[in-house]
């Protein structure tokens, strides 16, 4: 398919791929938090294919990912510049944890150390993506210094 680039990842042999039985709009307050129904494992896979997505993808691309029971498709819409002179973009994603998939809009800016800070409507930022360990901080610094 034009327009579409696959992302470095694939399935391991003997693992069980969960059906998808639940499909929610990501955007949603009573979206599930599926950062959170990762293991570590799942959690780093994750953040280091969103961070190559945001670092290496074009407007209008889809970059698509699966390890095991987590899958991903992330299409990028724009990037500019916010106040305080940082990166940002924004993206369509579809995200799929073990049972659930969601579809969601979101907004990443880039922070100083290199990592991205996720942002989806009405939700707690998930940020440090992109960082070696792959883990989230959640809102531990000041989002005013993104926008």
């Amino acid at each position: 398919n034009a327009g579409q680039k696959p992302l470095a990842g694939g399935n391991v042999p003997g693992i069980i791929i969960d059906p998808v039985r639940k499909e929610e709009d990501g955007n949603s307050v009573f979206a599930t938090d599926l950062i959170a129904k990762m293991n570590g494992q799942e959690r780093t896979s994750y953040s280091q294919h969103f961070y190559w997505a945001l670092n290496k993808g074009t407007k209008g691309q889809t970059y698509r990912w699966n390890v095991n029971n987590i899958a991903g498709e992330i299409t990028l819409a724009e990037r500019f510049t916010n106040k305080s002179g940082g990166q940002c973009v924004r993206f369509r994603e579809v995200l799929k944890v073990h049972e659930i998939r969601q579809n969601l809009r979101g907004l990443a800016c880039a922070r100083g150390d290199g990592s991205w800070c996720k942002l989806r409507e009405g939700s707690t930022p998930a940020c440090g993506l992109g960082k070696e360990r792959g883990m989230f901080d959640g809102l531990t610094r000041q989002l005013n210094d993104l926008f």
